[in-house]
């Protein structure tokens, strides 16, 4: 897997999809990725913000079909993983595939750091001052050089 344009996803499982929200995600996807050159999309779960993302990215998926968007679920193993993902319809992905996930004490940010690693851009969706692995994770994103990264959290908050 290569780090050049693509794009890891990740935001807690539970987020209310305001028109805010809707709309700053949109824009970011359209004018700071996919306008950008990305064209895989790393996904690790089906919660609100991913399967915002996700939607959004069918649209410009269907309307620009020659750009070559790929939509990838990334699991630990295939027969666990997908199984037990509430949701989880494989048809929203174009490929599944099981990460090379190390084994560090947290699962979940061990699957976040794998992702960001193999990614150029980072977009997310989650409080930065909070303690958890999500958290965890965009400090390590902030640490990577050549990364771009997008918290529409900040930007939502910063337009309340």
């Amino acid at each position: 897997m290569e780090n050049l344009k693509s794009c890891c996803i990740f935001g807690y499982p539970d987020v209310e999809i305001t028109e805010a929200l809707y709309n700053a995600t949109a824009v970011y996807l359209a004018n700071e990725v996919v306008l950008q050159g990305c064209r895989v999309f790393y996904f690790f779960s089906n919660g609100d913000f991913e399967a915002l993302c996700r939607d959004i990215l069918n649209i410009i998926k269907e309307k620009h079909p020659l750009l070559g968007i790929q939509k990838i679920f990334c699991t630990l193993s295939q027969e666990e993983e997908v199984t037990s993902i509430p949701y989880f319809q494989r048809e929203d992905y174009d490929d599944v595939i099981e990460f090379p996930f190390g084994s560090s004490p947290s699962e979940l940010y061990d699957r976040l750091s794998t992702m960001i690693d193999v990614s150029s851009t980072v977009i997310c969706y989650l409080d930065s001052d909070s303690k958890s692995d999500f958290c965890r994770a965009y400090k390590y994103a902030k640490t990577k050089k050549n990364r771009r990264l997008f918290n529409l959290y900040d930007t939502i908050k910063s337009i309340r």
